[in-house]
Protein backbone atom coordinates (compact mmCIF):
# COMPACT_ATOMS: atom_id res chain seq x y z
CA UNK A 1 0.00 0.00 0.00
CA UNK A 2 2.62 2.43 0.73
CA UNK A 3 4.26 1.86 -3.04
CA UNK A 4 0.99 2.84 -4.63
CA UNK A 5 0.50 6.10 -1.87
CA UNK A 6 4.32 7.28 -3.20
CA UNK A 7 3.30 6.82 -6.70
CA UNK A 8 0.03 8.76 -6.59
CA UNK A 9 2.39 10.95 -4.86
CA UNK A 10 4.83 11.64 -7.39
CA UNK A 11 2.04 11.76 -10.01
CA UNK A 12 -0.22 14.28 -8.44
CA UNK A 13 2.88 16.48 -7.66
CA UNK A 14 4.33 15.57 -11.13
CA UNK A 15 1.02 16.95 -12.65
CA UNK A 16 0.95 20.38 -10.38
CA UNK A 17 4.76 20.89 -11.87
CA UNK A 18 3.76 20.33 -15.38
CA UNK A 19 0.95 22.86 -15.23
CA UNK A 20 3.31 25.22 -13.61
CA UNK A 21 5.41 24.86 -16.82
CA UNK A 22 2.68 25.13 -19.02
CA UNK A 23 1.00 27.99 -17.09
CA UNK A 24 4.49 29.51 -17.72
CA UNK A 25 5.19 28.55 -21.28
CA UNK A 26 1.83 29.95 -21.97
CA UNK A 27 2.59 33.89 -20.52
CA UNK A 28 5.71 33.41 -22.80
CA UNK A 29 8.21 32.84 -19.94
CA UNK A 30 11.85 31.45 -20.95
CA UNK A 31 11.93 28.11 -21.44
CA UNK A 32 14.57 27.75 -18.91
CA UNK A 33 12.91 29.49 -16.25
CA UNK A 34 9.55 27.29 -16.71
CA UNK A 35 11.62 24.25 -16.33
CA UNK A 36 13.53 25.62 -13.70
CA UNK A 37 10.46 26.76 -11.84
CA UNK A 38 8.18 23.54 -12.52
CA UNK A 39 11.73 20.91 -11.79
CA UNK A 40 11.77 23.37 -8.25
CA UNK A 41 8.43 22.85 -7.71
CA UNK A 42 8.28 19.42 -7.91
CA UNK A 43 11.96 18.56 -5.55
CA UNK A 44 9.97 21.26 -3.24
CA UNK A 45 7.11 19.47 -2.53
CA UNK A 46 8.03 15.94 -2.68
CA UNK A 47 10.56 16.99 0.48
CA UNK A 48 7.66 18.63 1.66
CA UNK A 49 5.31 14.95 1.03
CA UNK A 50 8.44 13.00 2.79
CA UNK A 51 8.82 15.34 5.82
CA UNK A 52 5.19 14.99 6.39
CA UNK A 53 5.39 11.35 6.50
CA UNK A 54 8.20 11.37 8.45
CA UNK A 55 6.51 13.52 11.18
CA UNK A 56 3.02 11.40 10.96
CA UNK A 57 5.29 8.09 11.58
CA UNK A 58 6.74 10.00 14.54
CA UNK A 59 3.67 11.01 15.99
CA UNK A 60 2.73 7.30 15.76
CA UNK A 61 5.56 5.81 17.23
CA UNK A 62 5.34 8.71 20.53
CA UNK A 63 1.26 7.93 20.75
CA UNK A 64 2.15 4.35 20.96
CA UNK A 65 5.15 5.08 23.83
CA UNK A 66 2.28 6.90 25.86
CA UNK A 67 -0.35 4.28 25.25
CA UNK A 68 1.77 1.51 27.02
Amino acid sequence: MKILDKLFQIATVGFSAFMAYKFLMAYHAPEWFAVAFGGGLFVISMLLHSLIDELVEIRRKLNQKTEQ
